[in-house]
């Protein structure tokens, strides 16, 4: 009977996984601290900072796990970034100053969206064209 064993891009090199697993330190280490206040509130930048740092964190992840690229590789890391995303916001709920917010929830959602759909984009081999006979 075969050994089951780590998914292949896991087995084959587990380096390329360590960008997105600083990247989601990172974002973990930046949401922890208590009463942050990076400058002016300017409404709606906390949303863009969601967004981007989400948007990196799915095109990190999305292109450590391709093997090939596919549309169920997409989904997985959507699914895993919106449960990151969420117990998140809820360690957000249990820092002082900080609070949990579906708004933000969905910032990351969308963020996380726009960078599986850019690498999933990248990675995908273009047609080649021979070049014309001179």
């Amino acid at each position: 009977m075969p050994l089951v064993g780590p998914p292949v891009a896991l087995r084959e090199r587990p380096s390329r996984f360590w960008p997105a697993l600083l990247w989601a330190a990172l974002i973990l280490v930046g949401t922890s601290w208590p009463n942050i206040s990076v400058g002016p509130d300017i409404g709606g930048l906390d949303k863009v900072v969601h967004f981007s740092m989400y948007g990196g964190f799915a095109y990190l992840l999305l292109r450590a796990s391709r093997y090939r690229a596919s549309w169920g590789r997409v989904t997985i890391v959507l699914a895993c970034v919106a449960v990151f995303g969420l117990v998140d916001e809820v360690h957000q709920a249990y820092i002082p100053g900080r609070s949990a917010s579906l708004a933000d929830w969905v910032a990351d959602l969308l963020g996380g969206t726009a960078g599986a759909l850019l690498s999933h984009h990248r990675a995908r081999p273009t047609p080649f064209t021979p070049p014309l006979p001179s």
